[in-house]
């Protein structure tokens, strides 16, 4: 990760294999779109604090450039960007629904790591 995101702590989601074999074609999620990140500070909206991968947009570079141009902070790790939920939550509402349990079960995650 760039030293610039020191501020976030870096959660990888787990899987045991049946539920991977439930939701993923019986194969695991790849390390990075399992991986997220979540602001310390924790001020400000969970929605905000939670950071995941911009590929979820589709292709990466656009979605960088987008996010560049409308001044969303990052985070970089292994070669990919982590953008705020709530940036792709309004990059694709469609997805929103989605997005919130997942941003919910990261936090879980993290919040059973960290206390």
């Amino acid at each position: 990760m760039n030293t610039d995101e020191h501020y976030l702590d870096k959660v990888v989601i787990l899987f045991s294999p049946s539920e991977a074999a439930r939701g993923f074609n019986g194969q695991l999620p790849p390390q990075w779109l399992r991986t997220s990140f979540v602001d310390r500070d924790g001020s400000g909206e969970a929605i905000d604090r939670v950071y995941i991968p911009i590929d979820l947009l589709g292709n990466p570079m656009k979605q960088f450039l987008c996010a560049c141009i409308d001044g969303v902070p990052m985070a970089r790790d292994s070669g990919h960007y982590y953008v705020p939920a709530s940036w792709i939550m309004r990059q694709r509402p469609d997805m929103a629904r989605q997005i919130q349990r997942s941003v919910e079960c990261i936090l879980r995650e993290y919040l059973r790591h960290v206390a």
